[in-house]
């Protein structure tokens, strides 16, 4: 199975009393079955009009406030803050019932809890008394005092933090020129930090720490260059742009905003207003803890998957309901939702909200048609694409429609929507290599793998890049007439990369899938096992290896590893994993289990040609000889990279 697909598809301050294991814990069980007048009855006050929209219509009641996070249903999670109030019970969770007042403009009783919170101590914590006291006081209207609030924290906050936090709450002011007097403070030039010759641990510890001061200057000089723009002053933020493309050409934002203004059509944005601007600052201590944890897990776990984080999601939640026009956060969010499987939740969080830009409704709307796919809700889907289709004339968005298509076997119409995208003469050549690696797949799906070859090579002609070439080696792979060319380009792909585990993976399972010699399956598995020394959690990988040593006639082992994979890439499956295990269980005498798991794989979408070959498994089951039984080769855990034959 590959590693990469070409589907689109950070340890911080923590509030105070606010558990990661539970943000609300202990907090009681809230009917939800019923109108919102029955829900407030617990404390005997209501939640803002802007929670209460998010109501979830599916959960009749929740087992503690972390649900209420997983279905994304911030009147059940307003309501258990605003009660733990009440009940002076809970005092971390207290700001969340700050914010949802300062929502419903009752700013008197926010300041008032504000007052009864505890002290947190001199470090600063973002849902606490002193973090939130500048937002009520501006949002009531008192500047003077508001602006007296913001500069107390000063000495208590990093500096990155303090200066966008400072810049935010301005802009929600309406004092521009204050807030541009802030960013200034920053740097003119920016140095992005490298990965290149990284060879030790107190090295990357150092690439790290440059890579999140980096990341936060980046944000702030971005909110100047747009605060600017706002005020109509292009060419001064164009030169801010101009430094992060010097620092990063690849940085697609300032790009994308460079050519706004070369070209005169800008798309203004407005300014922030208060709730807006808390908004912004929540979800940038969210992105602040994603990265360090991102960090922590490439670090102490080699590419484990995290839990889910009820932390992050309330306060990106909390910040969707501050700012429900802001594209971003919800998009985060509703991915975060989506890669934990909580699919319904995902949906209706990225079709809420107020999004204006036809382009990022049509983004959101892809992004529930694709939940409601893995949800198994597929009736859904039909009248979400359309919408979609009809809002936006965006080169990536009609392809991930298009991809979607892909997916649910409606190869025909797939093929028309990608076909009609290719007639666009200005296509950028990256965009003209996804469209045609997505044909390919689309012919793959077909069963046209002569179509499938085609489109893979057109996709390297428009973009040379090693994943693009990586795609056309593997589609070649799949077919004994065009195998051995396949395994050229990989040949060719590892000299410049013979320590990337997804190409290791890639290129290994292209050798061990149906190995023609007993040298190509050596080769083959002494690449998967140093990549799966690299990223043990990998599930991809992990398949593969698990299918080596099924070569091997080893299916204990391959039994053991493919299962872990299963295990690992949930919430979401894979065709493949399970035809490699029904073959397994097949070798080990397990024939009803070889049958569910070949079923399963029917059940998930497979290419045509491997369609027809599992449907005659669980007709007939295997019926050629077993591999021949051998010892794989030693893989010392010190080794080089693997030598690999000559061009």
């Amino acid at each position: 199975m590959r590693v990469f697909s070409f589907r689109q598809t950070k340890l911080a301050h923590v509030c105070a009393g606010v558990l990661m294991g539970s943000v609300l814990a202990n907090c009681a069980v809230l009917p939800n079955g019923n109108s919102h007048s029955s829900l407030y009855q617990l404390s005997g006050m209501g939640v803002s009009q802007s929670a209460a929209s998010t109501k979830s219509d599916v959960v009749l009641e929740y087992a503690s406030p972390n649900e209420m996070l997983e279905n994304a249903d911030m009147a059940a999670f307003m309501l258990a803050a605003r009660d733990a109030y009440v009940k002076s019970e809970k005092q971390g969770a207290w700001g969340f019932a700050v914010i949802d007042m300062m929502l419903a403009a009752e700013y008197e009783q926010a300041l008032t809890v504000l007052n009864e919170m505890p002290d947190t101590g001199s470090n600063w914590t973002a849902l606490s008394s002193d973090y939130l006291r500048p937002w009520i006081l501006a949002a009531k209207g008192d500047t003077d005092l508001a602006k007296e609030a913001m500069r107390d924290q000063k000495k208590s906050m990093p500096n990155h933090t303090f200066r966008g936090y400072q810049a935010l709450l301005l802009e929600g002011m309406g004092l521009y020129e204050e807030a541009l007097g802030i960013y200034e403070k920053g740097p003119d030039f920016f140095e992005n930090p490298s990965e290149d010759n990284i060879e030790t641990a107190e090295q990357y510890r150092l690439f790290i720490a440059q890579s999140l001061a980096y990341n936060a200057e980046r944000i702030l000089a971005l909110r100047h260059a747009d605060l600017l723009m706002k005020l109509e002053r292009n060419e001064q933020a164009g030169i801010i742009y101009k430094a992060l493309l010097d620092a990063n050409e690849d940085d697609a934002y300032a790009r994308a905003r460079m050519k706004e203004i070369e070209s005169g059509d800008i798309k203004k944005k407005p300014f922030h207003v208060i709730h807006s601007g808390l908004g912004v600052a929540l979800a940038d201590q969210a992105e602040l803890i994603q990265q360090r944890e991102t960090f922590a897990g490439v670090v102490l776990a080699k590419g484990a998957k995290s839990p889910f984080n009820h932390f992050l999601s309330s306060l990106r939640q909390t910040a969707s309901l501050l700012d429900p026009t802001s594209l971003e956060i919800r998009q985060i969010e509703a991915e975060h939702l989506y890669s934990h499987g909580f699919f319904e939740a995902a949906a209706r969080f990225a079709l809420d909200g107020n999004i204006k830009d036809d382009d990022a409704r049509a983004s959101l709307l892809i992004r529930a048609s694709e939940a409601y796919l893995e949800a198994g809700k597929t009736d859904r889907m039909e009248s979400l694409n359309q919408q979609a289709l009809g809002l936006t004339d965006e080169p990536f968005t009609l392809l991930s429609v298009a991809d979607l298509m892909v997916r649910m076997d409606d190869t025909d119409r797939a093929e028309a929507l990608i076909g009609e995208i290719l007639l666009q003469e200005d296509l950028e050549g990256s965009t003209r290599a996804y469209a045609n690696i997505l044909l390919a797949e689309n012919h793959q799906q077909a069963g046209d793998m002569t179509g499938a070859f085609e489109a893979a090579r057109q996709a390297v002609k428009a973009d040379e890049s090693d994943q693009t070439r990586g795609f056309l080696a593997a589609t070649l792979s799949k077919t004994p007439e065009t195998r051995e060319e396949g395994l050229s380009i990989y040949r060719e792909l590892f000299i410049d990369q013979p320590n990337n585990p997804a190409m290791m993976n890639n290129f290994g399972y292209a050798l061990v899938e149906s190995p023609e010699t007993s040298k190509e399956l050596d080769e083959g598995f002494r690449l998967l096992k140093k990549a799966n020394r690299i990223t043990p959690f990998e599930p991809n990988l992990l398949d593969s290896l698990g299918w080596a040593y099924y070569q091997y006639g080893d299916y204990e082992r391959a039994l053991e590893l493919i299962s872990k994979a299963v295990e690992i890439v949930q919430p979401f499956d894979h065709w493949e994993f399970h035809a490699h295990l029904g073959d397994v269980y097949w070798r080990l005498d397990q024939k009803e289990l070889a049958k569910t798991s070949w079923q399963s794989a029917l059940d998930r979408h497979p290419p045509a040609l491997n369609r027809e070959e599992i449907a005659l498994r669980l007709e007939s089951g295997l019926t050629e000889d077993a591999p021949e039984e051998r010892d794989p080769p030693f893989v010392p855990k010190n080794e080089a990279p693997p030598e690999t034959r000559s061009i």
